[in-house]
């Protein structure tokens, strides 16, 4: 039986944005991490998971324990990045990205935000993390 860990952070900001999608006109709501405390995954379908940057089983930490050949004083390359991709496909089909908006209704990308507000500690989906993987690398 796999164990996951919760993973979670006491004190972080993340953006609530209003949309509306040029496209489709559709009006939605969307969260986006803030000022680097949270990292963004997402799935094919744009469902999105967040990890705090630091911390136990962070994205950080998540690095560190994936790449043998990487270590927190080393700056992250697109090399890094790819490698880490590989190795974290192993364990969730959800990728690291750079936060992007689209459309839940269509899809597209082509978003305008109306407003953004800054909040601190609310709900967010955590990405879940098996650390049964880290027991048998």
């Amino acid at each position: 039986m796999s164990q996951y860990v919760e993973i979670f952070a006491n004190d972080f900001c993340i953006d609530e944005l209003k949309c509306i999608c040029e496209s489709c006109k559709n009006k939605f709501t969307e969260y986006a991490p803030s000022n680097y405390e949270l990292v963004c995954f997402m799935l094919e379908s744009g469902e999105k998971r967040f990890l705090p940057t630091y911390g136990m089983y962070g994205y950080l930490d998540l690095l560190d324990r994936l790449l043998d050949d990487w270590n927190k004083s080393d700056r992250i390359t697109e090399v890094i990045l790819h490698k880490f991709e590989e190795k974290l496909q192993r364990i969730t089909p959800y990728k690291a990205v750079i936060s992007q908006t689209r459309c839940p209704l269509c899809a597209s990308q082509n978003i305008h935000v109306v407003q953004r507000t800054m909040r601190t500690n609310l709900k967010v989906k955590w990405l879940e993390i098996n650390v049964d993987y880290f027991n048998e690398i």
